[in-house]
């Protein structure tokens, strides 16, 4: 089974400009799914992202994924998990850097990893 990288993101911002910012700092459009378990979904070379504007996840020790409405997964294509965690830290990076969210990146739902603005 594999183990996969998670942002969540809160956002006073509609959520075309999270799709619009996912979609400029990795370099590839993200297609609408219709039919599946996310509802945006895009690839690079070596990941793929998925995006969910609602997920049911509940609190969970130090993480308050209610508090986070939004959901990006990131994936490996060859399941590395070392390349995987570095891609998810430049998408938490580069989303951070915008100010406009506040993020919680996690390892498979079971260990936090960061948040942006840091936890005080």
């Amino acid at each position: 089974m594999s183990a996969y990288h998670q942002i969540f993101v809160r956002t006073a911002e509609p959520p075309e400009t999270l799709l619009a910012d996912l979609t400029e700092l990795c370099d590839a459009p993200l297609k609408r799914i219709d039919d599946g378990p996310v509802d945006y979904a895009s690839h690079t070379p070596t990941a793929f992202i998925d995006v969910e504007l609602h997920h049911d996840f509940d609190p969970d020790r130090d993480m308050p994924f209610d508090q986070y409405p939004f959901l990006v997964t990131i994936r490996d294509r060859e399941r590395d998990q070392e390349r995987q965690q570095h891609a998810a830290q430049e998408v938490f990076d580069a989303l951070a850097a915008t100010g406009r969210y506040r993020l919680m990146l996690v390892h498979d739902l079971q260990r936090m990893l960061a948040t942006y603005p840091p936890a005080a």
